[in-house]
């Protein structure tokens, strides 16, 4: 984790995901798993409980490989 995070929360929720690259965009933060390619977005602004919530569920997905592109797979 290279870059810079300015949302505590969100810091300290990715820090529990050391394997994760994260790149930033000009609104949001890129997080990818580099053993399978995928990624999940994440807005750089913090953001309530729940979105808190619903990126650490995103995390355990890309954790095991299942990100927006496998979704996007199913999916066709």
């Amino acid at each position: 984790m290279t870059t810079k995070i300015p949302d505590k929360d969100q810091r300290q929720l990715l820090k529990r995901f050391p394997t994760l690259v994260v790149s930033h965009t000009k609104r949001h933060l890129k997080i990818s798993n580099p053993a399978c390619g995928d990624f999940v977005i994440a807005p750089i602004s913090g953001s309530d409980w729940r979105g808190l919530r619903n990126l650490e569920r995103d995390l355990h997905r890309l954790i095991h490989g299942s990100g927006y592109l496998a979704k996007f797979r199913q999916a066709a």
